[in-house]
């Protein structure tokens, strides 16, 4: 974790633990006896790592990105296969691009994905799950149709496999309708 701003007491993540595989980016941490607020996932944190999966806890604001290098947070982490974000979060430029076995992408709602670079090179992508209504912007590089319905969100591949609906209340496990 780096101190990004003192006096707001804020703090984001830099990087983690050698062989952890599974990250869980908590909203605080105690930095030196001081609780600081998690405020971003910095653009260069876990680029090429070999985590599995990832958990962002509800107050992360930013998953950041680069546009000029074209690499982002998660940037080319080849064995992520789950994302779950609880946060209102913005996903920067390049942020997931490239994590070639990501398979379940689970945002709350709110999260916003401003780039179409955000997911691009993620071919295996396969099941999203999102809990608002700011879908707009996936249809533009997305390999799938997302439709939002009142609790549930159909999702079916273009590749011809039909998902079953699910229910985002809870944490995106297929119910049967």
């Amino acid at each position: 974790y780096e101190v990004s701003n003192s006096v707001q007491r804020l703090c984001r993540v830099t990087g983690k633990k050698s062989g952890v595989k599974n990250i869980f980016v908590p909203s605080s941490v105690l930095i030196d006896g001081i609780r600081y607020r998690v405020s971003s996932v910095a653009a260069d944190a876990f680029t090429s790592s070999d985590i599995e999966s990832l958990v962002v806890a509800p107050g992360v604001g930013s998953i950041e990105g680069n546009a000029t290098s074209e690499k982002g947070a998660f940037y080319g982490c080849t064995s992520l296969k789950t994302v779950l974000i609880h946060a209102d979060c913005q996903i920067g430029e390049y942020a997931f691009a490239n994590c070639t076995l990501l398979d379940t992408l689970i945002l709350a709602e709110n999260t916003h994905v401003s780039p179409e670079s955000a997911f691009s090179g993620c071919e295996k992508l396969r099941y999203i799950y999102y809990g608002g209504e700011n879908i707009s912007s996936f249809y533009s590089f997305l390999p799938i149709a997302v439709v939002r319905e009142k609790t549930a969100i159909g999702i079916c591949s273009v590749g011809g496999t039909v998902m079953v609906p699910c229910d985002y209340d809870t944490y995106a496990k297929p119910v049967v309708m």
